[in-house]
C-alpha cells in the first residue's frame, strides 16, 4: 500500500484489507512489482493466481 499511496493512487479500504490479509509472499512481491507502474490500485491484481 505504501508504494501506491506514495504514487498517489487511491487505496480503498477493500484493496487494504486484501492486501494485509495477504500471506503468500511470493503474490506479495507480485502485487509490490505492479505497484511501481500499474494506473489504479485495483490494477495491482490483475493476473494474479489468486483469481483477481
Amino acid at each position: 500500500m505504501l508504494v501506491l499511496e506514495a504514487r498517489g493512487l487511491d487505496v480503498s479500504d477493500e484493496i487494504r484489507e486484501r492486501i494485509t490479509g495477504c500471506d503468500d509472499p511470493d503474490l506479495l512481491r507480485d502485487w509490490l512489482t505492479r505497484a511501481v507502474t500499474v494506473s489504479s490500485a485495483e490494477a495491482i491484481f490483475t493476473g494474479d493466481r489468486e483469481g483477481a
